[in-house]
């Protein structure tokens, strides 16, 4: 239940879970609520294959004969807290990069800030662009992408070069860190949907976004952002 809004349902796209003593068995599963063709499945949890066709006809249903004992069943390849956290890790001790705690979610857990540029260049005249991704936990694309685009503003080829010279990049790769953490669809471990809590009364607004708000009014203040990204990826 959203306590901000009790009349909002809740949502629960989302599924990730393994099966255990399945090798050599007709398997029918019926996911319910899923909008999702050719969903994914994994023998060791990291390695990932979509289901055929022919055994995903129908959206949430899948008729598959398994090769292993365990298996993973996901709606997206998951992108975890872990994940997250090493890669922040492997990220910070770049040059480029500069590394900030902007507040705490909800249980406590930081919601961390990079900011990416060539500090050698002026900041002057760089194009100022904001990005922050996982507001909703289940659509890890948007974790997938937003990790893809980290890897190429720091890569050793030109376009890094040129692009950290010209411009200045403040990335919050989770703002949710209790819904990844959780594993939650579209909330946070409150039950509440930050991506429509912006315009609430103070007393309602959940920690994670008066976190995002407060930083943005200080980046904000002075002159305004060039580009602002909020990374996504429902189906």
């Amino acid at each position: 239940i959203n306590p901000v809004d009790t009349a909002l349902k809740p949502s629960a796209r989302w599924y990730n879970f393994r099966m255990e003593g399945v090798k050599g068995k007709q398997i029918f599963l019926n996911i319910k609520n899923s909008e999702v063709i050719r969903p994914l499945y994994s023998y060791d949890g990291v390695n990932y294959s979509r289901f055929e066709s022919v055994e995903n006809i129908y959206k949430g249903s899948v008729n598959k004969i398994f090769e292993r004992d365990t298996v993973y069943i996901s709606h997206f390849i998951p992108y975890p807290y872990s994940r997250h956290k090493e890669r922040i890790e492997e990220w910070s001790s770049s040059p480029y990069v500069s590394r900030k705690t902007i507040g705490e979610s909800w249980q406590g857990l930081p919601i961390e800030m990079l900011t990416i540029t060539d500090n050698s260049n002026n900041d002057a005249n760089k194009k100022r662009v904001w990005i922050h991704g996982r507001t909703h936990p289940s659509e890890t694309p948007s974790s997938w992408h937003l990790e893809g685009m980290i890897e190429s503003i720091l890569s050793d080829t030109p376009f890094g070069e040129e692009i950290r010279k010209n411009a200045i990049f403040y990335i919050v790769p989770f703002d949710n860190p209790d819904g990844v953490k959780g594993g939650y669809s579209r909330s946070t471990s409150t039950g509440v949907n930050i991506e429509i809590n912006w315009d609430r009364p103070d007393s309602l607004t959940m920690p994670e976004v008066k976190a995002l708000r407060a930083t943005l009014q200080e980046l904000t203040s002075e002159q305004p952002l060039d580009m602002l990204l909020n990374m996504h990826s429902q189906i």
